[in-house]
């Protein structure tokens, strides 16, 4: 969706990117965030995170009920834009990681220091650990995983 080549706010990963719905227009021109603030309020009311993929131009809204209060929040569900498709995650929901990537620095519903301080923790202790598998960065995006391996490192959830 996006006709911007570089993004001022959110976290990229390959051709999608996730950021708060607060930095709709800093990253998607104005008429396609009409388009995906007219889905939000009639499909997805409750969205803050979008992730846009900016090769196939498609977006999906994203409900993250804990985005401000938890370091790594739950997806409670997903509505896919272009295939009018929304998806709930109960039992061992997607989570965020960096979501200080998802925000602008001024951002105000939680401490962005804390939070860029909290993926340094985590990153470190990936750093130390040499008998990571190989599906580990796959692994961690889900909630039970991720937290067993918080467990097993020290650190709190």
């Amino acid at each position: 969706m996006s006709q911007y080549t570089h993004n001022p706010v959110g976290k990229r990963i390959g051709n999608l990117v996730w950021f708060h719905i607060n930095y709709l227009t800093m990253v998607v021109n104005e008429s396609e965030a009409e388009i995906i603030l007219a889905a939000a309020k009639d499909f997805a009311p409750e969205a803050n995170i979008v992730r846009l993929d900016v090769k196939r131009r498609t977006a999906q809204l994203i409900h993250c009920p804990e985005f401000d209060e938890t370091h790594e929040p739950a997806l409670a569900y997903t509505y896919d834009i272009n295939k009018g498709r929304l998806t709930r995650y109960r039992n061992n929901p997607y989570i965020f990681h960096q979501k200080h990537l998802m925000v602008m620095h001024n951002y105000q519903g939680f401490d962005y220091q804390s939070s860029l301080e909290r993926t340094k923790q985590w990153k470190a202790c990936v750093v130390m650990n040499d008998n990571l598998d190989q599906g580990f960065y796959l692994k961690i995006g889900r909630e039970k995983y991720w937290n067993m391996w918080l467990s097993k490192v020290g650190i709190a959830r």
